[in-house]
């Protein structure tokens, strides 16, 4: 199941209820409304703050998580990376949205700033205003809401040089503060790594369930009412 966050794509787009306990929320009524009990949440970007969020606080459904380049270092340029984005929504056509983001960004890719500037008109102000207003915290280490995280844990890191959001001290922090942490790093590859390395990505994410499902099995944990999101 991959569903799309609100504010995201084709879901909703209401005015506020960003927080991270707000989406988290969100993929417990899913969960609830599929009749699914615990699961396996990969979640990238942003989706691994709040896949992070829904382990930390909600540990029953919940198993095994795959964390894919999370922001999980100070930001202090976050409110300028945020005001930047809500300005270029606000531009009228995909080319204006494409032009703008060239200038900002010139040194990435034609291909990465052309499915950015597709993500951006199809997303909500209300994530970016959430940063803005600290309802999403993008300044602070999160080390804290890792602690409380019990399940196996794989952390994913992109390359820093390319465009990755988590640098070699934060991955240094997370597998401190994970009481079940892995990591994998992809050296020479951007943010988006099940984009750019998804055959590398799903060796690595199916490496880390069988392993994570043979325990499982071998404790007798499994249940019926377990899947993957």
């Amino acid at each position: 199941i991959a569903p799309d966050l609100r504010g995201h794509a084709r879901s909703d787009k209401p005015d506020d209820g960003y927080a991270l306990a707000d989406y988290a929320a969100d993929a417990v009524g899913l969960l609830d409304a599929l009749n699914v009990g615990r699961v396996c949440v990969i979640g990238h970007s942003l989706g691994a703050l709040i896949a992070a969020y829904l382990a930390a606080e909600m540990p029953d459904r919940v198993y095994a998580l795959v964390l894919e380049d999370p922001p999980l270092c100070q930001h202090a340029d976050i409110d300028e990376w945020a005001r930047l984005r809500i300005e270029v929504q606000g531009l009228g056509t995909v080319e204006q949205t494409v032009a703008m983001l060239r200038d900002l960004v010139p040194d990435r890719p034609d291909a990465d700033i052309e499915q950015e500037a597709e993500c951006l008109r199809a997303t909500a102000q209300g994530p970016f205003i959430a940063i803005l207003t600290g309802e999403i915290d993008l300044t602070s280490d999160q080390s804290a809401m890792l602690r409380r995280i019990a399940c196996p844990t794989l952390v994913l890191q992109a390359d820093p040089a390319d465009g990755g959001v988590l640098s070699d001290e934060a991955v240094g922090r997370a597998m401190a503060a994970l009481r079940r942490g892995s990591h994998q790093a992809f050296p020479r590859t951007g943010h988006v790594i099940h984009r750019d390395r998804s055959s590398d990505f799903v060796a690595a994410v199916e490496r880390f369930f069988d392993t994570v499902l043979e325990e499982h099995v071998d404790t007798g944990d499994a249940t019926q009412s377990e899947g993957c999101m």
